[in-house]
């Protein structure tokens, strides 16, 4: 039986990386949202000099696991004297590194499903997607490939990825979401996403759509429940390529 708390409680961080060519896309973005949410969920203060280092040595590890594929970095402790441990140090944190091939999808069919996380949620990189998973096998089993998640007929995101929607050549990316990765954040910044409110009924309105994420970096979206959208490949792959090229600079 495992004693870690993220196996008895579902209390963990975690980071997906895609390495190309033996480099970490978004290096600098990952890493600098990793230490901010290990500073912020786990030892509660900024990390000193010392203790960064020991973050940044385990995050450079995944590089030791592969030179192109997906590394997904884990970040938990045994720490169990307590079933609320009063503080975490950098020592008390474990690192545990796995790995999986690269994705082979070209375009994905989602299925909408009103979200279990109020706006309150924190934005918090949690390794607890057992709601999340729950909800894709519910999408999987009436016949689509992912889950799109509304609050109050508005649209969130998917259940590992967020979403962008496209008309004349205009793209805009949910106002609200559960998890704001950073796939969607280069994305917005590069291609001058507009962030607005977007109603599930207004969603016919828009031409394309598209899921990011720091795996599959970005797929087009055939359609979301009986809502058509465009779908190019050759587009998609543009963008795709520029968007590695963005995270290999």
């Amino acid at each position: 039986m495992e004693e870690n708390r993220a196996f008895l409680y579902g209390e963990s961080l975690f980071v997906t990386l895609r390495i190309r060519n033996g480099k970490i896309l978004f290096r600098n973005n990952h890493f600098t949202r990793l230490k901010t949410q290990v500073e912020d969920f786990f030892i509660r203060q900024k990390l000193n000099a010392k203790e960064e280092q020991i973050l940044k040595d385990q995050f450079e590890k995944a590089l030791d696991f592969t030179s192109e594929g997906i590394i997904r970095i884990t970040i938990f402790s045994n720490k169990n004297e307590e079933l609320v441990p009063s503080e975490y140090s950098i020592q008390d944190l474990n690192f545990h590194f796995s790995s999986r091939e690269l994705p082979t999808s070209s375009k994905v069919d989602l299925m909408s499903m009103e979200s279990f996380y109020s706006e309150k949620y924190p934005n918090f990189k949690l390794g607890t997607y057992a709601l999340n998973f729950f909800a894709r096998r519910n999408a999987i089993e009436c016949g689509f490939d992912d889950v799109l998640f509304i609050r109050n007929a508005e649209v969130l995101e998917a259940s590992t990825s967020n979403v962008v929607f496209c008309k004349n050549e205009q793209f805009y990316t949910p106002e609200n979401v559960i998890y704001s990765g950073n796939t969607i954040d280069v994305f917005s910044k590069s291609f001058n996403a507009k962030k607005i409110k977007i109603n599930y009924n207004s969603l016919n309105n828009f031409e394309c759509a598209f899921i990011l994420n720091s795996a599959s970096i970005i797929l087009g979206v055939n359609k979301v429940d009986d809502i058509i959208f465009k779908v190019d490949n050759k587009l998609t792959e543009k963008y795709k390529n520029k968007l590695i090229e963005i995270g290999l600079e």
